[in-house]
């Protein structure tokens, strides 16, 4: 069989990073090394971001998410896997929400008090059972009241 320089070349074209593809099969590039020093930083800027405002520990973050330790190690290290990373931004953004709305100190104790709205759970157990929503919906009535 005689190959042409142009069957060559998009021979060559299909060997990418050691690995070849077979023809016309597609593939997720890889991640950049940058790409990955991007995830990595912003999956450990939002750990680190929802431990300070709830005054959490590694292990109070791996609680809060129902995950090993381990598990937030790997996050901390190798980045936030997609099907979670949704979730790590709904806390972050709740967290950052109650920095917005009470005093920063007292946002830990805040949080890890049971309260009558939340069924006698605190916010911390309601985040790990049930997510924001209702968080937010106990919020929007602790805070909203009328004059009348």
């Amino acid at each position: 069989m005689h190959l042409t320089a142009a069957h060559l070349q998009a021979k060559r074209d299909r060997i990418v990073g050691g690995a070849c593809r077979p023809k016309g099969r597609t593939e997720t590039p890889a991640l950049t090394v940058t790409d990955r020093l991007v995830k990595e930083r912003a999956s450990s800027d939002a750990l680190d971001q929802i431990a300070a405002i709830f005054g959490l520990t590694d292990s109070g973050v791996a609680d809060l998410f129902a995950v090993s330790r381990g598990t937030v190690a790997r996050w901390r290290s190798a980045g936030i896997p997609n099907k979670r990373s949704a979730d790590v931004d709904r806390v972050r953004e709740l967290a950052t929400y109650f920095e917005r709305r009470f005093i920063r100190a007292r946002i830990p104790e805040i949080v890890r008090t049971p309260s009558g709205a939340l069924g006698g759970k605190s916010v911390l157990t309601v985040i790990t059972e049930r997510g924001v929503d209702p968080v937010y919906g106990y919020l929007e009535r602790l805070f909203s009241y009328s004059a009348g």
